[in-house]
C-alpha cells in the first residue's frame, strides 16, 4: 500500500520509498518544534534503513534545534558513511555541517566543512545561504574583537 501511494504521488518507488515518506514526515515535526517525535522517527529509520543517508541528516537537524552542535555535526559526518548516499546528499551534508558549526559560533570547522562541499559542488543550492550566514558570523566577530581591543574613552 505505500508503495502504491508513493507512486500516486508520483516518486520513485524503490525499496526506500515508504521510508523517504516516513523521514519527510519527520522533517516536518522537526521544523515545528516537535524534536521529541521527530528525533524517534529519524532513530528507528537509522536502525530499518541504516544504509541510507536521510535518517542521519535529519537526526543532525534535531541535535542542532537543541543546541547539541558537536553531536549534529557528528551525525552528519555519519551520513556521509551510509551506502547510498549520491553526490548531491553527500555535498548537502557538508552543507549542513557547516551551517551547523555556523550556529556553534566555530568559524573555522564551518569554514572546513564550507570548503568541501565547494569542492564538490560549487553550485549547490545550499552553499549560499551558509555562505552568507557565515560572513555575517565573521562580521560580528572582527567587531567584537575590534570593541574589545578599543581604548575606554
Amino acid at each position: 500500500m505505500s508503495a502504491e501511494l508513493a507512486r500516486s504521488l508520483g516518486l520513485d518507488c524503490d525499496e526506500f520509498a515508504p521510508l523517504r515518506l516516513l523521514a519527510e514526515c519527520a522533517y516536518q515535526w522537526c521544523f515545528r518544534g516537535e524534536l521529541d517525535r521527530a528525533e524517534a522517527i529519524f532513530r528507528a529509520l537509522q536502525r530499518t534503513a541504516s544504509n541510507d543517508p536521510l535518517p542521519w541528516l535529519g537526526q543532525a537537524e534535531v541535535l542542532s534545534a537543541r543546541r547539541e552542535f558537536s553531536a549534529a555535526a557528528q551525525s552528519a559526518a555519519q551520513a556521509r558513511r551510509r551506502k547510498h548516499i549520491d553526490a548531491s546528499t553527500m555535498t548537502f551534508s557538508y552543507v549542513l555541517e557547516a551551517d551547523i558549526w555556523t550556529c556553534a559560533g566555530d568559524l573555522a570547522q564551518a569554514g572546513a566543512a564550507l570548503d568541501k562541499a565547494r569542492q564538490l559542488d560549487a553550485r549547490h543550492p545550499g552553499l549560499l545561504a551558509v555562505e552568507h550566514n557565515l560572513e555575517l558570523l565573521r562580521k560580528a566577530q572582527t567587531q567584537r574583537n575590534d570593541a574589545a581591543g578599543a581604548p575606554i574613552s
